[in-house]
């Protein structure tokens, strides 16, 4: 197979084979080197300048009837199938003024009614002329290979530029591993403390709607939400007083948005952009309202740190990375791989560390009881966050009850709720 020059070379070797001073018109003979059939011949300049003789004569003859030209050519390329060719001279015939009628009866001139006689006879040369040539000899072959440059009859030039595809591929994918191991999560650290409040809570907003579909797993729609039907209503207003003094104390730059939703686990997690979700589960399995409000605050550190959103940028930068590997440019699913990440991944042990540290100082301030985060802590073995699976007796989750024991203020302590409303958050989820 011959290859096409680049343009560039083309035209280069289009001046230098003096088919450009045979044209004199420069703007037409730089049109003519781009023409594929230049673009092929000229890998032999010489073979090209034999042809560009050839096609000037019969181009520019003034004895040949340039009708009669048209029809030769145009039946050659319907015979040999050569659609470039064939497409090239539709145009030249036309401004030549011949009709359709005429130029697509060379698919079958006997036929044609637009033919005289003489039209007939000459399309019937092609037929003459049509022959294939082969050369037996292999010297002779290996002569016109040796005089015929880029011409690869071995199909080695195909198989190093596929070699050559195949080394690139594998370092553009050994490239975007170690910048997924290394660079992605240091950038998203970096970039982190940077991101504007309102850049993030659009960037929660969209994590939001993957993560709540992929919790509410039997599709309840508004249903999945607790607090919305008559007897659920006083248990909302009781978590809205309770995360209503958490909140006058963090003094956060956004505004808590929080959930309560059906699912069984003892479980809680916070979304960038301060979406709060506590599950039904974490209220049964509570002893008390301090208990919750433990909870509420370690999640209120989470969005305090963004922690949240340091592990959707990075997931959402490892989707991206490996979407351009494996053609996904646009980078659909990153939203979708960021909401799993907040969904399936842990937090780092000083994320933890330092979420707990916030919630304790925060209870202090408060004036709640900090000994209830860690009574909690303790009976559900620290499984507050997704993807956590830490037994009772586990060192780590121990070391955080002790931590947060040693941090807890003496002083005077006030309920987050009364009996009657802490009865009634125990029923936000009782339904209708």
């Amino acid at each position: 197979m011959i290859p096409l020059l680049p343009p560039e070379e083309a035209l280069k070797r289009f001046n230098e084979a003096h088919i450009a001073d045979a044209v004199k018109d420069p703007a037409l003979a730089k049109s003519m080197s781009q023409l594929n059939v230049f673009r092929a011949l000229l890998n032999n300049p010489a073979i090209t300048h034999a042809q560009s003789g050839l096609a000037g004569a019969l181009m520019g003859s003034k004895t040949l009837n340039p009708r009669i030209r048209e029809l030769v050519i145009l039946r050659t390329g319907w015979r040999t199938k050569s659609e470039y060719e064939f497409v090239q001279h539709v145009g030249v015939s036309r401004r030549l003024g011949m009709n359709d009628e005429e130029i697509l009866g060379v698919r079958n001139p006997a036929q044609c009614k637009a033919y005289s006689d003489a039209d007939r006879a000459v399309t019937r040369l092609v037929e003459v002329g049509n022959q294939r040539l082969e050369i037996r000899d292999p010297d002779f072959a290996a002569a016109i290979d040796a005089r015929a440059e880029y011409v690869d009859r071995t199909g080695s030039l195909e198989r190093r530029q596929r070699l050559s595809v195949i080394r690139w591929s594998v370092g553009a994918t050994v490239s975007l591993l170690v910048v997924a191991w290394f660079g992605v999560p240091a950038i998203a650290t970096r970039v982190t403390p940077l991101l504007p409040t309102g850049i993030e809570l659009k960037l929660g907003d969209a994590v939001n709607m993957q993560v709540r579909a992929m919790l509410d797993t039997r599709k309840k729609g508004a249903a999945f939400d607790c607090g919305t039907a008559a007897p659920e209503i006083p248990g909302r207003a009781a978590l809205d007083k309770l995360v209503r003094r958490l909140e006058a104390a963090a003094a956060l730059p956004l505004a808590l948005r929080t959930n309560v939703v059906r699912r069984t686990e003892a479980n809680a997690l916070a979304l960038p952009g301060g979406q709060l979700y506590v599950f039904e589960g974490l209220i049964a399995k509570a002893e008390n309202a301090d208990e919750v409000a433990g909870v509420i605050a370690h999640e209120i550190g989470h969005v305090a740190h963004r922690d949240g959103t340091r592990a959707v940028l990075e997931g959402g930068g490892l989707s991206f990375l490996f979407g351009m590997l494996l053609g996904d440019f646009v980078g659909g699913g990153a939203v979708v791989f960021a909401a799993k990440t907040v969904l399936q991944s842990s937090y780092t042990r000083e994320a933890e560390s330092a979420a707990d540290a916030y919630a304790t100082d925060l209870l202090n301030k408060t004036g709640g009881d900090a000994h209830s985060l860690a009574n909690i802590l303790g009976r559900i073995g620290g499984a507050t966050e997704p993807g956590m699976k830490i037994l009772l007796n586990h060192p780590e989750t121990k070391a955080r009850v002790a931590a947060i024991n040693n941090a807890t203020a003496i002083n005077a302590r006030s309920p987050f709720l009364d009996t009657g409303e802490w009865t009634a958050l125990k029923k936000i989820c009782a339904g209708p």
